[in-house]
């Protein structure tokens, strides 16, 4: 999985920034040394990886063959999974080299001889056993440089006079501090140093004004810098899995941000303006100590995506029904109670998580959530269900195991595409007869009621072609 995100990251960010003419013709690409060296002029994407074609080139190698200098129009070069201790210096004399791939070898350092490629403009190291690097490397006009998966104990100070790096990705290293001086990479896009063992941040780091995709998880940083709205193009910020107590409010200034993820921390609560990231499509909350959430959030006309799993929510804001683009929403391991009235105006819902809560009742207007797919309300405190839950014509999965409940509405069997239901644990002696209306139903569950066994063969007679586990 790693390789192949590896890849994914390669495709979509290296290769779009190169000539993509040269890409669409598969005559420019090959996997084969042999091959290439048919064609030597034709060759500018060259992928020397082990096992990836039958060459005996591609036999894993601790040095490059010869005749790999003799292409001189290779820009993309793939070195990838080989057994490589050092970076090959005799790579420079292939001039037109752009991009040089060596993830998955055993390289420790990045020695002085870098700065002889000229026109490289990006590095990808993953997975390797770094250790160094030569202040040499400043000499050159990388704009992506990945060094994730290696053994870095701080960033090389070379790495800052990178006036032109664009994504820097030292991800999973043991990086414990970045200097002010990372505000020098005017340039960069994209900045990635989760994994590591960061415990703050500089605040020159809020001076990164192109800076569009930042990801700090898993580290123990305890705070943020007072002031962040010098990230004023940031659109993608995940800070989850730290120490965080407190999400400074200058956040609601990030008026480009899209994707918002401090899962995994500590917050108490989420600043009273959140509702001013009027772009905020994704929003990840799980995993915290939250009791309420700001009214201003069903300012979030855009919001798609909630996750509010595990906190210690006991109520809902009546805002929050104002959310109407969500499609995604995660309340499960909570303490709520009650609903909002108006919660059937989330009418673009397919999935409601709401399990492990403490719920008593159900608003009748549930059922205008028309859109829904998946309904979780397991591990409630249910005794019933409103009639209207037989307008939820789309919905395919109904999950009610462990509640209360001792009786199902005559209305449960309009849910025409209903597939799987989950009625565990419950105080059930009896089904409607409506239940055999559920003609695409796969799959019941009612193990830990109180049926007689004459109800279990009425129950099996009314649907003989579903799964019934008692």
């Amino acid at each position: 999985m790693k390789r192949m995100n590896r890849i994914l990251y390669v495709i979509l960010f290296i290769l779009p920034s190169l000539n993509a003419q040269s890409f669409t013709d598969p005559k420019s690409t090959y996997y084969s040394l042999t091959e290439a060296l048919e064609y030597p002029q034709k060759v500018e994407k060259l992928l020397l990886i082990p096992g990836k074609v039958n060459d005996y080139y591609n036999a894993a190698f601790k040095t490059i063959p010869g005749a790999v200098l003799t292409l001189k129009n290779v820009r993309i070069l793939d070195l990838s999974g080989n057994d490589l201790d050092v970076i090959p210096g005799e790579l420079y004399r292939l001039p037109e080299l752009q991009t040089l791939i060596l993830n998955e070898n055993q390289i420790r350092a990045i020695p002085k001889d870098i700065k002889n490629f000229a026109k490289l403009k990006a590095l990808l190291l993953w997975n390797n056993k770094v250790e160094s690097v030569d202040p040499a490397i400043s000499e050159l006009s990388l704009e992506t440089l990945d060094l994730s998966h290696n053994s870095l104990a701080t960033v090389p100070a070379a790495l800052y006079d990178l006036s032109d790096l664009e994504v820097l990705i030292l991800f999973n290293n043991d990086i414990q501090n970045l200097s002010r001086s990372v505000a020098r990479l005017q340039s960069l896009v994209e900045l990635n140093i989760a994994n590591n063992r960061l415990r703050a941040l500089p605040g020159s780091i809020t001076e990164l004004k192109n800076v569009r995709r930042i990801n700090f998880s898993n580290n123990n940083i305890v705070q943020l810098p007072r002031s962040l709205d010098g990230w004023i193009r940031l659109q993608d910020f995940i800070v989850q899995r730290n120490k965080l107590t407190i999400l400074p409010e200058s956040v609601v200034q990030l008026s480009l941000l899209e994707r918002l993820d401090v899962s995994f921390n500590q917050l108490q609560h989420l600043p009273q303006k959140l509702g001013n990231l009027q772009r905020l499509h994704s929003l990840y909350i799980r995993d915290n100590r939250l009791s309420y959430l700001p009214g201003s959030i069903g300012a979030l006309s855009k919001l798609r995506v909630l996750y509010g799993s595990f906190n210690q929510l006991r109520s809902l804001p009546d805002a929050m029904c104002d959310l109407t683009s969500i499609k995604t929403l995660f309340l499960d391991h909570n303490q709520l109670q009650t609903l909002p009235p108006r919660f059937g105006c989330l009418s673009g819902l397919n999935q409601l998580y709401l399990e492990n809560n403490a719920l008593e009742t159900l608003p009748p207007g549930i059922g205008e959530l028309k859109k829904l797919d998946k309904l979780n309300l397991s591990f409630n405190s249910l005794r019933a269900l409103p009639r209207t839950i037989g307008q939820l014509k789309n919905l395919r999965k109904l999950y009610l195991k462990n509640n209360k409940l001792t009786s199902l509405p005559t209305t449960i069997g309009e849910l025409e595409n209903l597939r799987i239901l989950y009625l565990s644990d419950n105080q059930l002696t009896t089904l409607p007869v409506e239940i055999s209306k559920l003609r695409r139903l796969r799959s019941l569950y009612l193990q830990g009621n109180h049926f007689s066994f004459l109800e279990k063969e009425r129950i099996q007679n009314l649907l003989p072609d579903t799964r019934i586990f008692f």
